[in-house]
């Protein structure tokens, strides 16, 4: 694999055919790829990362483990382009597509729970017959992961799916870890996260949102009450795609 470190200006950088590992570092950055299985790392600023033809792991800001409480980071795009992508979000207003192929989008050290005027991280075109959300659990490898922002609701450890799903009307479900609303839109996160019976801290509730116009993931901190982090913009009403536990990855 070849190394490629940019600057902390502002730049642009392009790839070669082979497979890369391209930190782009601060500045708000472009890189293009190219073929490949690359590893691109957005660092720090505002950046355009394209992973183009290859299967590519795209970092958003940092590759480092670290639930925060404040926003910090840019507002980045990631285009994973063709091939089986991993697309890691970060705090900022994040825009990913993963293009085709069976994509993954990571929300490694993304904090489900920022407050203020941030917006939820924008997904482009998850296609729930073969792209996955991926989690990063707290204490899921004990010390290892003893930082990651979500909880532990995988069925068999690292990699698991969701243990307890739900999908259907509001009123049917009860207290399962990861619902899917179907039956209604909501005004926002918090009245979604009231529609249900039982819910807890850590839940991961996706629901049409009247705010947004699109589908919405929101994340439960207490009771009737949820932060939306995430909005797949090409999926208006959650009727729309089958989700199933499979969809959720915890890892």
């Amino acid at each position: 694999m070849i190394w490629i470190s940019g600057t902390d200006q502002s730049e642009k950088m392009i790839g070669t055919p082979e497979s890369e590992s391209i930190d782009a570092r601060d500045g708000n950055d472009t890189v293009y790829a190219g073929a490949g299985d690359d590893i691109v790392i957005g660092s720090g600023g505002s950046d355009l990362l394209f992973g183009q033809e290859g299967d590519d792991t795209l970092f958003s800001d940092s590759t480092v483990n670290v639930p925060r409480d404040k926003v910090v980071a840019g507002n980045d795009v990631l285009d994973g382009g063709p091939g089986d992508d991993y697309l890691v979000a970060g705090d900022g207003h994040d825009l990913m597509t993963g293009g085709a192929g069976k994509d993954r989008f990571l929300f490694r050290y993304h904090d489900p729970k920022t407050e203020g005027s941030v917006q939820p991280v924008q997904i482009a075109d998850f296609d729930a017959r073969q792209d996955k959300f991926v989690f990063d659990a707290k204490d899921l490898l004990g010390s290892m992961s003893a930082d990651g922002n979500f909880v532990n609701h995988s069925t068999g450890g690292l990699g698991g799916a969701a243990d307890t799903f739900f999908q259907g009307r509001a009123a049917d479900a009860n207290g399962e870890h990861v619902l899917v609303l179907t039956d209604q839109s909501f005004g926002d996160s918090s009245e979604a996260a009231a529609s249900v019976n039982n819910e807890k801290p850590g839940d991961i509730i996706v629901y049409n949102d009247d705010q947004y116009g699109s589908v919405i993931l929101a994340y439960v901190d207490s009771e009737d009450h949820a932060h939306p982090f995430a909005q797949l913009s090409n999926v208006e009403d959650t009727s729309e795609q089958f989700f199933s536990r499979d969809n959720f990855i915890f890892t």
